[in-house]
């Protein structure tokens, strides 16, 4: 048996906020994992990582108990992942490499156990518990001699794991939590890119020998699943024909055989499920034969056919590593993950020494969204075939889900490095960095993979948005062209040309876009958002709260739908219903930083300027150096009667003093004039100069106001009003000082 030992855990010297968060968490998780509490001890290590105070330390034995907990309840891949954690934080902790050996033999890999138990002994020699294991490890494997030299030296009556917590250091004054990134509510809401989609095979099982033998839970046999009317009718259509097909030649099922045109357009997995169902009917008590036709039915695609298979053949050989293998594969291909995960498991119980099955379970939980015990599966595999590029690329994947971008990055140029010219690697490595930001090495990457096939749209439409983002417009016009030119019917491909369109100020044409991509998919979230951007741009209202309406019906726990609507609001001067939408958003997404900001407007637009700080400081607290959230903090504290200066000038200690809207700070801060101010926009032409005029007229309104001087403020919220710059936040608010003054 395993125990623990109990070490006290010494607070004094400890900040009072440190005692109360995540140390203290740890530690009563360490007291209901001594009582046998283990599912209180799991949750309650997990709170403690959540919360993100733990020393490195600290997080490593909590990661070790935590492992222990999961070992206890059986589930040892999740133990290995809290083991394998434990030793990227600290690779000399023999305490986790010893308890990994063990985990490691409750799935059969008895070589990896024995190559912990040996790290762990190299580190501590006298270690029992790894000597302990090894002597087991060694016995399985029947390695006789080392096995009863281990015996002599780990002479001990039981294994004992210490588990300590060593106490926190004295951490600094707790900081507010970070918010998202502001998102200017100007900017249309861009469409985040869809992860690479993981490559999904066949599932794999669980290994598993003990060293104390533990009976896993086997889970009562499914029921086939009851197939859908029109699939059945099909599907019963089919085996008519199969059954109206056989010929007896001999008395002998290897002679079934179909005739030449029996079965229209009949292919090898069709005459093989003719041959087989007579063998069946000749014999019904082989299962090879059911599992034969089995595959067969997967191949072509008829899965609950072939699980019913499956299923016929385990009634007759319950431990047949075939049929739990193909059944996994089918229950995998119809997403019932589970299933196909408790077949991978029990195959690999049956046939330990079997990676394959690793790399189709690490499939399957990647599909499950289960992203770490994806990756443990794909290490495994990987360490034993270092060369594999379909692990690499699924580990890649997995990363890439996981938003481990480097190591994503890591794995997919693995994969270069023995195939240059792997596509998928190309594809995903551009797509990587598409999402990094990294826009001129997602270019090279894409147009890499575009040059070995041209014929793929997402890729073309990936390297339109890298265009996009650098500003070379024609080249993702085309670059969308092309991709809708391929598929005409790509919804997403018309919306990201319209969103290109609307960058540009096309609207009416982005609006065309957006009008074809929803005729082909009228339940397309971003299409309604995107739509009602560009009629929120153009001033039409109504219709820009329309669409923000249809879009919260499909998706009502979405933030963005909410933020988005409270911004058409404000457009029609309906602030307190843009507040009471700003509110939605944030109880959906307490961090969903655009609608702090947005509120924060409103709040200022409604003259609630205490209201309004609230929000710009929660933002300024997550981004010191955020240049217009100081700037609205301080109109926010000055217009309420309190001082913003001090904030003003931290936040101006911060920014690069040549680039805009330094010369708003200057006046603000009494560096410059109104007139040097207004001589700034001479630099300006176009489109430009008018947003930039929007803003220098109503900031200086805001200027006249605090300085007492009304008759010039309301100059310049006119002028402001008179650029049209319809989207900016400046617009808005210059027309709220002037209807609050009674003036339109």
């Amino acid at each position: 048996m395993v125990r623990w030992l109990l070490v006290a855990i010494l607070l004094m010297g400890m900040p009072a906020a440190v005692q109360a968060g995540a140390f203290d968490d740890a530690y009563d998780a360490l007291k209901a994992q001594s009582a046998g509490n283990l599912e209180k001890a799991i949750h309650l290590y997990t709170k403690a990582m959540d919360a993100g105070d733990l020393s490195s330390q600290n997080l490593v034995f909590v990661l070790n108990n935590r492992g222990l907990a999961f070992h206890e309840k059986g589930l040892y891949e999740l133990a290995i992942a809290d083991f394998s954690a434990a030793l990227e934080q600290k690779p000399n902790h023999y305490p986790a490499l010893a308890n990994r050996g063990y985990a490691y033999m409750e799935f059969g890999f008895v070589e990896q156990a024995i190559t912990d138990f040996n790290a762990a002994i190299s580190i501590k020699g006298d270690h029992v518990k790894a000597l302990k294991g090894r002597e087991i490890a060694y016995a399985l494997q029947s390695y006789t001699d080392q096995a009863a030299a281990d015996e002599k030296i780990a002479a001990a009556p039981e294994v004992v794991v210490e588990v300590v917590i060593e106490p926190e250091p004295a951490a600094p004054e707790p900081q507010e939590p970070a918010v998202e990134p502001m998102v200017e509510p100007t900017v249309a809401p861009l469409e985040p890119e869809p992860e690479p989609e993981p490559v999904v095979q066949a599932v794999v099982p669980e290994p598993g020998p003990e060293p104390e033998p533990v009976v896993p839970a086997v889970e009562p046999e499914p029921e086939p699943q009851p197939m859908e009317p029109e699939v059945q009718a099909a599907e019963d259509d089919s085996s008519a024909v199969y059954d109206s097909a056989i010929v007896l030649v001999e008395a002998d099922a290897e002679n079934f055989y179909v005739p030449e045109g029996a079965v229209e357009g009949a292919d090898e997995d069709s005459q093989d499920i003719v041959r087989y169902s007579a063998a069946i009917k000749l014999n019904p008590t082989d299962a090879a034969n059911y599992i034969k036709r089995g595959g067969a039915y997967g191949n072509r695609g008829q899965f609950k056919r072939a699980i019913e298979d499956f299923n016929a053949a385990l009634k007759l050989e319950n431990n047949s590593f075939a049929a739990l293998n193909k059944r996994a594969d089918a229950h995998g291909a119809l997403g019932a993950f589970d299933l196909a995960i408790t077949d991978y498991n029990a195959a690999m119980r049956l046939a330990p020494g079997d990676f394959s099955l690793l790399m189709k379970r690490g499939n399957v939980y990647l599909a499950k969204g289960l992203i770490d015990l994806a990756i443990a599966d794909f290490n495994f595999y990987i360490h034993k075939f270092p060369d594999e590029v379909e692990a690499l690329m699924n580990r890649g994947y997995a990363y890439s889900a996981k938003k481990s971008y480097d190591q994503a990055i890591a794995d997919f140029g693995a994969v270069l490095e023995r195939d240059r010219a792997h596509f998928e690697a190309i594809r995903a490595r551009g797509t990587v960095y598409l999402t990094l930001g990294q826009h001129d090495r997602a270019i090279n990457d894409l147009s890499r993979a575009i040059t070995l096939n041209g014929k793929e749209p997402e890729v073309l439409k990936k390297r339109g948005i890298a265009y996009t983002a650098k500003g070379f417009y024609d080249l993702a016009m085309a670059d969308f062209n092309a991709a809708l030119k391929i598929n005409p019917n790509d919804y997403e491909g018309y919306s990201k040309r319209g969103n290109l369109k609307r960058s540009v100020g096309n609207l009416e044409p982005a609006i065309a876009d957006y009008d074809a991509a929803l005729a082909l998919n009228p339940s397309y979230y971003d299409g309604y958002i995107n739509r009602g951007n560009a009629y929120r741009s153009l001033g039409v209202y109504e219709q820009a709260l329309s669409n923000y309406d249809t879009a919260i019906l499909l998706s009502p726990n979405n933030p963005l739908g909410y933020n988005n609507r409270g911004i058409a609001y404000e457009g029609k001067g309906f602030y307190d219903l843009s507040v009471a939408d700003y509110d939605q958003a944030i109880e959906l997404r307490p961090s969903y930083a655009p609608a702090y900001y947005n509120r924060g407007n409103a709040q200022f637009y409604l003259g609630n300027y205490q209201l309004a700080a609230d929000d710009y400081e929660i933002l300024l607290r997550a981004n010191q150096s955020d240049a217009y959230r100081a700037i609205w903090l301080y109109l926010a504290r000055e217009r309420s009667g309190a001082k913003g200066m001090v904030e003003l000038e931290k936040t101006a200690a911060k920014i690069d003093t040549t680039r805009w809207p330094a010369p708003i700070f200057k006046l603000l801060l009494g560096q410059t004039d109104p007139q040097s101010l207004l001589k700034t926009l001479e630099s300006f032409t176009g489109d430009q100069l008018r947003q930039k005029a929007c803003e220098v007229f109503f900031y200086l309104g805001q200027y006249y106001l605090i300085e007492g001087n009304p008759d010039a403020a309301v100059t310049y919220f006119r002028r402001a009003l008179g650029t049209g710059v319809t989207s900016y936040i400046e617009y808005n608010g210059a027309k709220a000082e002037l209807t609050r003054m009674g003036l339109l």
